[in-house]
């Protein structure tokens, strides 16, 4: 098995470790180390040091054992071992001329690129837009606000866009950070009394990028210091792009913040569809040398209960780690051991069309289904349809333009603000979420 697969599995254990232990004691202690698998009959966690080893030794490694075992068939021993030859290496640091603030990126953060990134009709918008920002062009999308849900490309465009300046334009200061460590660090200037030199450090930025800005909500003290950090950078005509899990009307934040984003470019990226995904995972395989067929890609793209772009390459790669380490092929039966045995594997209890959710829709809201998919505007009507949309992307899983062919060819602008307005009512109307689950359990279980 080589280091790559060794790394995979790594990786795969620590998914699996996230659903048992709280996911930031797992980046803590585990994610700093590494694995070994060249012996079939002993795995090795290479740790920073012994501190880490004794923690791990008590506290996480029979846990990693039951995983290694239960999903992957490893019975072999596993040892933890300290990686004496890094501890021992003195910190020093390296005097670099007037090194950017981009430092800020990490290793992992840098293998993020336009190159591998997948460009597909569900994100087109989004990533033309990201194109033209990291080729120099600040002054068309600022602020540039992309959402959508977790784990279809947001964080991947931001770092790319950031990665891209730092090649060809050195010398611009580049500052890109998730809203964790950007909390973090404010609360650190408040308690070393030094807001003022960050303030400095984050308007001195040509390019400031924030992921994940969602979580800022209900941090006043914080959201306060974002919002002169963006107006000085803004009005400076530098560069801010924001991701998000929402939409800036949906986001829990005061009006002035959303009104400075809607001064920009909002684009949404949208759920692949299945066509899109197996061309995911076909380039996906083909980055990681993993022999996949369009077969199986297709098999894969209909069948991995995945949310998210994520999750689906990592059904990819457990599927693949697996055929590695068993020396067999992959086949869709070994896929579908594989996926079932982790949970990854999508459970139909029964095949249910557009047509018949339209028509349980329409009876729950009295409806004629033919006007379902009719012209008209009456509140009712468009009220019903918006709800059958919704269903149809949160429990079909159906892209906006699958949706849109569905009700008379409805452009996906149309499809995704129904979406999006059933969302932000389920929020806070209890009567509509009722009224939703009687449908699912009507229509889907």
């Amino acid at each position: 098995m080589n280091q790559q697969y060794d790394q995979n599995l790594w990786e795969n254990v620590l998914e699996s470790m996230s659903k048992i232990v709280e996911p930031r004691l797992v980046n803590r202690w585990l994610r700093p180390a590494k694995i070994s698998a060249e012996r079939a009959d002993a795995i090795t966690i290479i740790v920073p040091n012994k501190f880490y080893k004794d923690l791990i030794d008590k506290s996480y490694l029979s846990q990693i054992q039951n995983i290694l075992k239960d999903e992957w068939g490893i019975e072999g021993n596993v040892y933890v071992r300290a990686d004496e030859s890094t501890a021992q290496k003195p910190k020093t640091r390296v005097k670099q001329e007037e090194q950017p603030v981009s430092n800020n990126i990490s290793a992992v953060d840098a293998q993020f690129t336009f190159e591998n990134f997948v460009a597909c009709a569900s994100n087109i918008i989004a990533h033309s837009a990201a194109v033209a920002v990291a080729e120099g062009n600040f002054s068309i999308y600022n602020p540039l606000y992309i959402y959508g849900d977790t784990g279809l490309g947001k964080t991947h465009l931001m770092y790319a866009v950031a990665n891209r300046i730092r090649k060809n334009l050195p010398k611009m200061t580049v500052l890109c950070m998730n809203c964790d460590t950007f909390v973090d660090k404010f609360v650190n200037s408040v308690k070393t009394n030094s807001v003022d030199k960050l303030k400095m450090e984050y308007n001195s930025a040509d390019l400031f990028m924030l992921d994940d800005i969602q979580f800022l909500k209900s941090k006043e003290k914080t959201l306060d210091f974002f919002f002169t950090i963006f107006n000085t950078v803004h009005m400076k005509r530098k560069q801010v792009i924001i991701t998000s899990d929402e939409s800036p009307q949906n986001i829990e934040m005061e009006e002035r913040m959303r009104s400075r984003f809607a001064g920009g470019l909002q684009v949404k990226i949208e759920s692949p569809s299945t066509e899109e995904r197996a061309a995911i995972l076909m380039q996906k395989a083909s980055e990681y040398e993993i022999k996949l067929d369009n077969r199986l890609a297709i098999f894969l793209a209909e069948n991995v209960a995945a949310k998210s772009v994520r999750e689906l390459i990592g059904a990819l790669k457990r599927v693949s780690l697996y055929a590695s380490f068993h020396n067999v092929p992959m086949t869709e039966d070994l896929a579908r051991k594989t996926l079932e045995d982790s949970g990854q594997l999508r459970k139909f209890n029964k095949y249910v069309s557009a047509q018949e959710l339209m028509a349980v829709v329409s009876d729950m809201f009295s409806v004629k289904l033919p006007d379902m998919t009719s012209k008209k505007r009456i509140q009712h009507i468009v009220y019903a349809r918006q709800v059958a949309m919704y269903l149809m992307k949160t429990k079909m899983g159906l892209s906006l333009k699958e949706i849109g062919s569905n009700f008379g060819g409805k452009d996906h602008s149309t499809v995704s603000y129904a979406v999006d307005k059933i969302v932000k009512q389920l929020k806070t109307d209890e009567y509509l979420a009722d009224i939703i689950g009687k449908i699912t359990i009507k229509v889907f279980e």
